[in-house]
């Protein structure tokens, strides 16, 4: 019984560790996981993936956001490459590129200096965007695991801020994997809460002074594994978006330090 006990304390010590990088991961906009941990994030991406812009008039602002549709989002816009570093414990750079599949969903992938890819999928309507994966591969303390999404509701950036305003995004999820040779597997939800502070936050990035919506983020993993609670986490972060340019800067505040990341440039 006393061994069964410490499998099981075990096993749920791995997933807690593996649960922080994954909030890590999720908050930072799948900025930089594959750096603690050498993996990566790979949902598969649409099957017909469409244009990058199908807009029929590049120079007319209205044409262009009519083809964008619900995608459509001055505080997230969608940009064919834009550049981020990442500072804190575990540097690096890497290069988001976005695409519009339709009026109502996008992809983006992010190419990082290491040379590992991760895609992931949005959702659009007309109250604004929601990143429709919480999903991660994790390799953590002799464990490996994967966390996907069975169902995403609320969203990730509204279409409008005001200050005060919040709003949530809620994941089902599973994980299944190994810790050790033991197999895990548990169900469970991730809550994504934010609240914006301030519309005109001054923050500096890759040397220029920006004007941005400044939302406090915190998310909260609740899972449980064979009818056991699994410790649960609240991991907290800071992002920074500038109107018509999108985010611009980003720190996340957790038990491996504070890491950040932030716009170096547009190519």
């Amino acid at each position: 019984m006393l061994k069964n006990n410490t499998s099981r304390m075990a096993r749920k010590t791995s997933i807690s560790g593996g649960l922080c990088l994954a909030a890590i991961l999720f908050v930072m906009g799948c900025g930089s996981l594959e750096r603690f941990t050498g993996s990566s994030n790979t949902p598969e991406a649409p099957a017909n993936p469409g244009p990058a812009n199908t807009d029929s008039n590049p120079a007319d602002p209205a044409s262009k956001t009519a083809s964008l549709g619900n995608c459509a989002n001055d505080y997230y816009p969608i940009a064919s490459g834009t550049d981020y570093k990442v500072t804190g414990t575990a540097p690096g750079s890497y290069t988001l590129t976005q695409k519009l599949n339709d009026p109502n969903s996008f992809s983006e992938t992010r190419v990082f200096d290491s040379g590992v890819n991760v895609t992931t999928n949005w959702i659009c309507d007309p109250e604004g965007l929601r990143n429709a994966q919480y999903g991660s591969n994790i390799s953590v303390e002799n464990a490996n695991f994967n966390m996907e999404t069975i169902e995403s509701t609320g969203l990730t950036i509204p279409r409008e801020l005001s200050v005060g305003k919040a709003w949530d995004a809620s994941y089902k999820v599973r994980v299944k994997g190994t810790a050790g040779n033991m197999p895990i597997g548990s169900d469970g939800n991730v809550v994504v809460r934010n609240k914006v502070v301030s519309l005109n936050d001054k923050v500096n990035a890759g040397g220029k002074e920006y004007e941005a919506a400044k939302v406090d983020t915190e998310i909260t993993i609740n899972l449980t594994m064979g009818g056991q609670k699994v410790p649960g986490m609240t991991i907290k972060g800071t992002n920074w978006f500038a109107k018509g340019v999108g985010l611009v800067k980003q720190e996340v505040r957790s038990p491996y330090g504070v890491q950040g990341v932030e716009l170096t440039g547009a190519n």
